[in-house]
């Protein structure tokens, strides 16, 4: 809408222009603003003390008609009202065709605003909130019981802004509204919106008028807030926030904002929280409380937080916030996961089906994502579904759907089967604790061995028992790439995964990091019986507990009781396996490593340590492993201390232990030897003196 002829679409002040022309009225309808002859506006020149008292009386005094301005005389009627109504109270006039001063002004909006509320409940039409969505010529702002919509039209204008974005979440450099918008939008009573103004958006944070690399004003925040800040987070409670300018999009480390002075930034009972994560379908004003429960934090930062703060700097020197916006928070759980079986097409819907196999059309027509100009299938397009690949058959999507239908909200993509990487499965076992094991092979036959499947999504689990020989793909997030390739962290595998038979896969299987061939894990043994030979100078062993001791595997497994694995160990351990069945029975109990090897062909082995059934004496060193001391009835040197647990691991043949040594009490002449943290035996410093 332009209201003057002198009044540009783009000028920044051409919303408030028109707000004061055709919304801020009196009771009889007689606007606050009214321009000059020839419908303009002169928006550059100053304005006079008759031309603010004139408005200002338009604005609190209701008994104004009409009829009645068009025979006020210019400018003494409208100062004699002035002057009644107390709007030019302890205000000094000399020329009211003068240029008010700023004191003056204020005095002046004071005396009007305050003095004589005008109590109109006028409703502006202007709203604050966060773009979720676009349908049937409505813009979608927030989401649940903060949801509200705005009629678009050709007359819409976007104040600074180039209007939609066509691909969302934000594809970089783009500069329209996207999923995830903070903006102020100004409608008339019939919900029609005249003027959209974005604040800030996932990509770029607080948005302001900037000049040669510099902040050159924040006047799309005019009324919102007098500053803005964008950037990571720490210490958000329910007070405040502290926020590290300039570190929007920035890497969420200690090392980032290392150095630097955060803006501290208090709540207050006015301010306004929003939730802008489009990924995770959190698009919406939410309570302090709430805000602060769904966020996510990396390193002890929240990443990509813009706040509007007003400065205060006449008594309290605290600042205090009126928006705050996280860009960054927990998923909605609330979703729906399926798989794509047909794409999208021309009467915008796709074919899908769930984990269970059950199968059923999705209908687009809600879709959040979809603003004006975004891709729909096309027959030249690379993507047949449109959408940008979004609806791909193969696709694994989470959908936000309207309540118990299945039209689509929002959609993400979990699993992008043209990109996410696919491994074969070349075997399936079972332990006894119910717990499915996954020996996946990648590029160049390279194999990780025994990748755990606990509480997976498969897509689909009919598939599940038909694994082995079939292919299965995985989200690239939920592995780990060093740059050598792929590997599950803590063998763990992901937790939502798609089946694929040999004939949909068409390209290369992901590669495996060959570092990752052996996975070592200590623990402790209890063997029921002998070693037997298997084969090529491999022993095989049954193996009915293990305890695991790694403190970076969560997820270590247990055997039950009353079941058992086998295991691989080599001759030499076989022997001493045996050696102490026979001298000491059964069951044998030993420190262990266990090898997971993940290169074709190979096994889970064991590497046998100390026998934790032998008598906790150590031999005591000779002379050709002895600790020099001055006096053997003095306690060792500290220094000499882990000496003497090597040396004393040497001659016990303990290698895989880890022996300790400390003075007794730090008194001479005794030291305990401790194994694993355990005390083995106390020992004269005569006798590791020899």
């Amino acid at each position: 809408m332009r209201p003057y002829v002198d009044v540009d679409n783009s000028n920044w002040a051409n919303g408030v222009i028109t707000v004061g022309s055709y919304h801020l009225k009196n009771t009889q309808g007689v606007p606050m603003l009214a321009g000059y002859p020839g419908n303009k506006f002169l928006p550059t020149r100053n304005v006079s003390y008759a031309e603010l008292a004139k408005m200002l009386v338009c604005l609190v005094d209701n008994t104004i008609t009409p009829k009645m301005v068009e025979n006020f005389q210019w400018p003494s009627d409208w100062m004699v009202r002035a002057a009644n109504l107390g709007i030019l109270a302890g205000v000094e006039v000399k020329d009211s065709k003068a240029f008010v001063t700023r004191q003056a002004a204020f005095e002046m909006l004071y005396n009007a605003l305050y003095l004589h509320d005008t109590r109109h409940e006028v409703d502006y039409g202007t709203k604050l909130g966060v773009v979720s969505g676009y349908a049937d010529g409505e813009l979608k702002l927030n989401q649940g019981d903060k949801a509200f919509s705005v009629k678009l039209s050709n007359n819409t204008l976007y104040v600074r802004n180039s209007g939609y974005a066509t691909f969302m979440p934000l594809s970089g450099g783009y500069n329209g509204l996207v999923l995830g918008s903070l903006v102020r939008v100004i409608a008339d009573k019939d919900g029609n919106a005249t003027h959209i103004i974005e604040l800030g958006n996932p990509e770029k944070g607080a948005i302001v008028e900037m000049k040669d690399g510099k902040v050159e004003s924040h006047l799309r925040w005019y009324g919102v807030a007098d500053e803005v800040v964008s950037g990571l987070a720490q210490k958000v409670t329910k007070e405040g926030i502290e926020v590290f300018a300039g570190t929007f999009n920035a890497k969420a480390e200690q090392a980032t904002v290392e150095g630097k002075t955060p803006l501290k930034i208090n709540f207050t009972s006015n301010t306004r929280f929003f939730v802008a994560d489009a990924k995770n379908g959190q698009l919406t004003e939410v309570k302090n409380a709430e805000a602060r429960d769904m966020l996510l934090k990396v390193n002890d930062l929240t990443p990509n937080v813009y706040v509007g703060y007003d400065v205060n700097t006449t008594r309290t020197n605290i600042n205090g916030a009126t928006v705050v916006v996280f860009n960054m928070v927990k998923a909605d759980t609330n979703r729906t996961y399926v798989r794509v079986l047909n794409p999208s097409n021309g009467v915008y819907s796709f074919f899908a089906e769930k984990s269970n196999g059950e199968a059923a059309s999705y209908d687009l027509s809600k879709y959040g994502a979809f603003m004006p100009g975004y891709l729909r299938p096309q027959e030249n397009s690379s993507k047949t579904a449109g959408y940008y690949g979004q609806f791909e058959k193969l696709n694994v999507l989470s959908l936000a759907l309207v309540g118990d239908t299945n039209k689509v909200m929002i959609a993400n993509v979990e699993i992008d089967y043209a990109h996410d990487p696919i491994f074969k499965v070349v075997d399936r076992t079972r332990d006894h604790a119910g717990i499915w094991y996954l020996t996946l092979e990648g590029k160049d036959g390279e194999r990780l061995v025994d990748v755990r499947v606990k509480d997976t999504t498969f897509f689909n689990e009919k598939q599940f028992a038909n694994i082995v020989n079939n292919y299965v793909q995985v989200p690239e997030k939920s592995v780990k790439n060093d740059g050598n390739g792929y590997y599950f962290k803590d063998f763990d595998f992901a937790e939502i995964a798609s089946i694929l038979e040999p004939g949909q896969v068409n390209r290369a299987l992901a590669k495996v990091d060959p570092r990752y061939g052996q996975n070592k894990l200590r623990v402790q043994v209890t063997i029921p019986e002998e070693a037997k030979e298997f084969g090529n100078g491999i022993w095989r062993v049954k193996v009915t507990k293990v305890v695991y001791d790694t403190p970076n595997d969560k997820n270590a497994q247990e055997i039950v009781d009353g079941s058992f694995r086998w295991y691989y160990v080599v001759e030499k351990d076989a022997t001493k396996i045996n050696e102490s069945i026979a001298k000491n029975g059964t069951p044998a109990i030993f420190n262990a490593e266990v090898i997971v090897n993940n290169r074709p062909g190979q096994q889970v082995d064991l590497n046998i340590g100390s026998d934790l059934r032998v008598k906790n004496n150590l031999v005591a060193l000779d002379d050709n492993k002895k600790i020099d001391v001055d006096d053997t009835s003095a306690a060792l040197p500290e220094a000499k201390l882990p000496e003497v647990a090597r040396l004393l691991e040497q001659k016990n043949n303990r290698p895989s232990m880890s022996l300790t040594v400390e003075n007794k009490a730090k008194a001479a002449g005794t030291l305990l030897v401790k194994e694993e943290g355990k005390l083995v035996q106390e020992m004269n410093v005569t006798d590791v003196a020899k």
